[in-house]
This record gives C-alpha cells, sequence and structure tokens, in this order.
C-alpha cells in the first residue's frame, strides 16, 4: 500500500511549524504509522504554535525527539531492514505518549491557574438575568431530574467567564448565543455555591442567551431544593427554592436584586399532575408515557410606589429618607403615605399623624392602606418610636376591621407582647385580651358554616386562636378539647384550618391523657398533614413535663426529619418552652442533629435562640456553637443576625415594658 506523510522540520522554539508533504512513495508502513504520524504532528503543532500558552519546558525537546526518531522511521522504512524499522516505531511510540501527557498536563496546569477565584458572596456585575426560560424533566420515582435553562443575560462588558450559582448540579452542555453565533462555555463549580462558564470567546457587551443542560439530584430526605417523597405507596416531587436553595434545582443569578420573568416547562408522567406558581397553559403527550406541561410567564415584582395627598407621589431610592411636605395650609388633619400599600416599606409617622390616621372612618381608606397602617404602627412600637401601652390603646380598632388581613396582623401583634408581659400583670393582659375580644367570639365557635366565606373563616378562627390562647377563654378551650377527640377519632370532623386551629389550643392546656394521645397518633400517622398538624400541636405544649417527652421523641426519631424540624420550631418560638427547647439541644445535640434532615441542621439550630432577650442567651450561643460545623450555605450569618435578634429583643423590652406594664395596670 501506499501512503504519503506530512513531513516536519526540527523548528526553532517560539516559532510556528509549518507543514508539507512527502512525495516519495513508502511501501512499508500502514495506518499505524499514519495515525501516529499525524497524532504527533498535531501535537507537536500544538506546542510550538498555541497562542499565548507557555508550555513545559520539556515540551519542545520531547517533540523535536518525535521529529528526528520520525525521520529516523521513514528512512529506515525504505530500507530492507524491517527489524530496524519496527524498533524505530516502538521508540516513536514511547515518545508521543510523552508528548501527549506532557502537553495534557501544560494545558491543564494553566487552566486551572487561569480560573477565576468564585465570589465570596455576591455575583459579579459584568452581568444580569433579563428573564429565564426552565424545562425541568421530573419523575418521583427516580433520585435525579434534569433540567434545561435558557437565562436571557445582559453583558455589561466583554467577558472570558461568567459565574452563576449553582449547588449540586451536573452540567451535560452549556453554551452562549449572541447575534447569531454560537460560544462555546465549559463549566466548572466553584466554592459549593457557584457554577462558572469559560466562554471559548468573549462575546460582547450587550444581551445574549446563555443556555445550559444539566442534571441535579432529588433527596428523599432534605426538604431544599428539588426533593421527593414516597407516601401511601406513591412517589410525589417537590420544591423549595428558600432562602438559597433555588441554586439546587436552576444555574441562576440567585440574588434578591434580580426580579426578572420566569417562564416554566414540566416534562412529568401522563398519570402525574404538574403544580406551579402560574397557571398551565397546555399539556402536550410526549413519547413513552410523558406530557409536557408550559406555564404562563411569572411576572416581576412591582417597583415601590409613594404618595402623599391626593397626587404627590415619591419614588424612594434609599433604605431611608426624611421628605419636606409643602402644604397650602398651616397643618393638615391626617397624612396617608403609601398609597394603596403598593410600596416596599413601611412609614415612620411622627407625632399625633399616626393616632389622627387610625381615628379616620376606614371607608376613607382602601383595605391595603389600612394593612400598611398596620404595619407602621408594629413598625413604629418595634423601633421605639410609639409607646406600647400608646399602642395598645389602638390595635382594638383593627379587631373589629372588615378586611380579614388587618384582624389578623392585629391579633398577632397582641399575641406577641404577652412575651414581655411582667408575670404579676399577665392576669390583667388576659383581662384585656378579654375585654376586647369576647364582644367578637361570644356567638362565635370552632366549626365552619356553610354560607361562611373563606375571609371571614380566617377571621373568625383568628379571633379565637387569641380569646383561648391569650385570654384564657374557658368555653373554647374546653370546645377545643371535645373537638380533638373527636378529630382524632374522624379527621372529616373538622376541616384542616380549623383542625390547626382547634388542635393548638387543646394541646396548649392538654393534661397527660389527651398529650398521650397527639403523640401516639403523631408516631403512626400516615397522612403528612395529619402528622404536620399533629407535631405542632405537641409543640404548643405549656407543661414542661409534657413538652419533655416531645422532645425525647424527636431525639428517638420516632418523627419524620420534616416534622422534627416543625416541633422544634413551634416550641422555640413559645416563651413557656423556649429553654427547654434550648437546653435540650444542647444537651442532646448529637441526637437532634441525626434526627433532622441531613444539610438543614446547622443554619435553623441557632435560630432557636432566637427568640431570647438577656445578652447571656447570645455570649451562650455563641459559645455553643462555635465549634460546631459551619461549613453549610450561612453558618457564620446566622449566628450574626441570631445574636442581633437577642439584642434587639433585649432593646425592645428595655424600652417597652413600663409602659407595658403601666398600661395593663388600668385594665
Amino acid at each position: 500500500m501506499s501512503a504519503c506523510f506530512n513531513n516536519f522540520a526540527e523548528i526553532p522554539r517560539g516559532q510556528s511549524c509549518p507543514r508539507s508533504f512527502l512525495n516519495q512513495p513508502c511501501a512499508h508502513t500502514g495506518p499505524p504509522f499514519l495515525l501516529l504520524a499525524n497524532q504527533a504532528g498535531l501535537l507537536h503543532d500544538l506546542t510550538m504554535a498555541s497562542s499565548g500558552v507557555t508550555p513545559d519546558p520539556l515540551l519542545p525537546d520531547a517533540a523535536s525527539a518525535f521529529v528526528t526518531t520520525y525521520r529516523s522511521a521513514v528512512l529506515a522504512a525504505r530500507e530492507p531492514d524491517a527489524p530496524r524499522a519496527v524498533e524505530a516505531l516502538q521508540k516513536l511510540c514511547r515518545i508521543y505518549w510523552t508528548v501527549a501527557i506532557l502537553f495534557s498536563a501544560a494545558l491543564a496546569a494553566r487552566a486551572a491557574s487561569e480560573l477565576p477565584e468564585p465570589p465570596k458572596l455576591r455575583l459579579e456585575s459584568g452581568a444580569r438575568p433579563l428573564g429565564y426560560a426552565a424545562e425541568l424533566t421530573v419523575v418521583p420515582e427516580r433520585d435525579t431530574f434534569s433540567g434545561e435553562v435558557t437565562i436571557d443575560v445582559q453583558l455589561a462588558q466583554r467577558i472570558s467567564f461568567l459565574w452563576l450559582h449553582g449547588r449540586g448540579l451536573t452540567v451535560t452542555n452549556a453554551y452562549l448565543e449572541q447575534r447569531g453565533r454560537r460560544i462555546s462555555a465549559k463549566p466548572t463549580a466553584g466554592g459549593g455555591e457557584f457554577l462558572g462558564f469559560a466562554f471559548e470567546h468573549p462575546p460582547s457587551p450587550g444581551k445574549a442567551h446563555l443556555r445550559v443542560s444539566y442534571r441535579g439530584a432529588m433527596s428523599d430526605k432534605d426538604v431544599s431544593g428539588m426533593f421527593r417523597r414516597k407516601q401511601g405507596g406513591q412517589w410525589y416531587a417537590a420544591t423549595q427554592m428558600e432562602a438559597t436553595w433555588a441554586r439546587r434545582v436552576f444555574p441562576c443569578f440567585d440574588e434578591p436584586a434580580f426580579k426578572v420573568p420566569w417562564r416554566l416547562t414540566l416534562h412529568v408522567k401522563q398519570e402525574h399532575t404538574a403544580l406551579a406558581n402560574t397557571p398551565a397553559l397546555s399539556e402536550t403527550n410526549e413519547p413513552d408515557g410523558m406530557k409536557c406541561v408550559r406555564f404562563a410567564v411569572t411576572r416581576p415584582l412591582p417597583s415601590p410606589e409613594w404618595r402623599a395627598g391626593a397626587q404627590m407621589g415619591h419614588l424612594l431610592v434609599h433604605q431611608q429618607e426624611n421628605l419636606l411636605l409643602k402644604t397650602e395650609r398651616p397643618g393638615i388633619e391626617w397624612l396617608l403615605l403609601n398609597r394603596d400599600g403598593a410600596g416596599y416599606y413601611v412609614a415612620a409617622y411622627r407625632g399625633d399623624l399616626l393616632r389622627k390616621l387610625i381615628e379616620q372612618d376606614p371607608r376613607c381608606l382602601s383595605a391595603g392602606e389600612r394593612i400598611s397602617i398596620v404595619h407602621s404602627l408594629r413598625a413604629a412600637v418595634r423601633s421605639g418610636d410609639i409607646a406600647l401601652g400608646e399602642a395598645l390603646a389602638l390595635y382594638p380598632k383593627f379587631l373589629r376591621d372588615s378586611e380579614r388581613r388587618v384582624v389578623t396582623l392585629a391579633a398577632w401583634s397582641l399575641e406577641y407582647i404577652h412575651e414581655i408581659v411582667p408575670e404579676g400583670l399577665m392576669p390583667n393582659y388576659r383581662r384585656f385580651i378579654r375585654n376586647n375580644l369576647d364582644p367578637l367570639v361570644k356567638e362565635a365557635s370552632w366549626p365552619s358554616t356553610p354560607q361562611e366565606t373563606e375571609d371571614a373563616r380566617l377571621q373568625r378562627l383568628a379571633l379565637l386562636s387569641l380569646s383561648a390562647r391569650n385570654g384564657g377563654n374557658s368555653r373554647l378551650i374546653d370546645e377545643a378539647k371535645r373537638l380533638t377527640y373527636a378529630w382524632l377519632a374522624d379527621r372529616q370532623a373538622l376541616a384542616p384550618d380549623a383542625a390547626d386551629a382547634v388542635l393548638a389550643v387543646a394541646a396548649r392546656y392538654a393534661d397527660d391523657a389527651l398529650f398521650d394521645k397527639l403523640l401516639e397518633e403523631a408516631k403512626k400517622a400516615a397522612d403528612p398533614s395529619d402528622r404536620g398538624r399533629l407535631v405542632r400541636a405537641l409543640a404548643a405544649c405549656n407543661d414542661l413535663a409534657l413538652a419533655r417527652h416531645a422532645l425525647e421523641a424527636l431525639a428517638a426519631r420516632e418523627f419524620q426529619p420534616v416534622d422534627s424540624i416543625s416541633l422544634l420550631q413551634v416550641m422555640s418560638s413559645h416563651v413557656e418552652t423556649r429553654s427547654l427547647t434550648y437546653d435540650y439541644l444542647k444537651r442532646h445535640y448529637d441526637e437532634v442533629v441525626a434526627a433532622l434532615p441531613s444539610e438543614l441542621f446547622f443554619w435553623y439550630l441557632p435560630m432557636l435562640a432566637d427568640g431570647f432577650d438577656k445578652p447571656q442567651w447570645r455570649e451562650d450561643m455563641n459559645a455553643f456553637f462555635k465549634d460546631k460545623p459551619v461549613a453549610l450555605t450561612g453558618g457564620p450569618r446566622i449566628l450574626a443576625q441570631v445574636s442581633e435578634s437577642i439584642d434587639l429583643n433585649h432593646a425592645f423590652r428595655e424600652v417597652q415594658q413600663r409602659s407595658l406594664a403601666e398600661f395593663l395596670k388600668t385594665q
């Protein structure tokens, strides 16, 4: 067989390698020799001519040795001495692999040295998203899912590398499209929370589309990102994106500053139901028993708006602003900020402006504006701008409002303050609650009526719960216990939302028999909603001895991991059981951690101390957790936030407790 080969000349270092063809035929060579010659020639070209590459110093010498041996092999192939040719070929193979290994190592070392450092917290400002189109293929029986996301981006400058958020995602393909040109993107993980893309050619400033295909994991233990659960022999899949878990489902700009539209498409089994934040637009059957469900595009969040008077407006651009209002008269009777409550801020009304506003006829204000007023009142109390005693005199009007959200906000505010009520004035506090609630609930009971609207039902349950839990309304407590036993015997005895409220009140005042019954049912309940409802009820118990039994059941792993989180959360939210819960955690740390989902325990456990209000608790919390794992996302930040919360709680007590005591003495 005749063949021709690339002929190489020895080239000084740093110069390119020209190619020519040897015209003389050779009868002693075959395809293997041709393959080696061409591949090694390519390596030599790359070694000597790669633009901007500074290869290992051994590479030119190895390549030159290859060329010398190659020429000898070609000459030997023309001679009748075949063994000599074979020996030259063997030597050629060894040198070829040496060149290949050295060249690969040099390129890998260069790539590693040029990889940008992942961000410490925030993404770089060179790019921002304009919108997302995401497609997910989800089969709950599998422990993985696949996805493809297209991110419309605005590039502020030419970039060769782009960092996004991404955790636990395996990229299978990525490229960027811009002005009809496709630019390949090489993915790399960075710092556990970031996913980087190195572009083959730097794209130009302007709009572009980044397309990423990838795979991710679906845990059957955690409740972060995309996860799955088996219930009644069937697998279900769901997502939890907050606070930083969207990056477990999509490569994305996972920062709150970016508010852009999303378009979601799910590929699921035909017999499965797919749900999302927006309505489904279409369902189309696909091969292999799958279907494609396309959802409506989400809307970006609106910009905040500010209004004072009938037509005045101002856009807030800083965290806090002081504005001078010009009026035609020396003064104004009342002033409303934040028209329709559309702005994402609260107004700090000074002097008696807030009192005058609350005293106005509610018909002068929209429901959104009245809601914003309650938020402003709560913020003013929390900041110390309004004395708590003065605010308590204003809250009863909100309890009689026709808007359900105004009522529930006011009820929550009145419930919250019981944490700083001096022990000797607790009867006065309960009397204050009953005096304002009894006229509103005297004809009401826990079960719903057929003609009741959803808003009316939720408003009624909020008032009944406040009256029973904080006012100690014995009629409602006894009725809640009776209905709880009925519900334990028949889950249809109460509507789900009523069951939540009834069980919480009954468990708060439970005796041994009722608590044991609730605990028994919580351990064996098959329905996750019932199980969660029962666990939250157990956590509401005021009796410390009984509450300890619930913690012991948690440490013994008698609850599901997600239910264990709920138990700790609710118990630490009640002042009566907060210390018990925190102390139990400290003494049984390993057992408690083992009972929780694997990647949730650290960021959440320090928050069990979030409600404390004395500096010694802050010091104790930091001392206890300083030697615990902090590798999970946000660990040090959570400790700092809990420390700040304890300090704020302490300041709130110091500022407002005296005013509260003076008010309660009059009740």
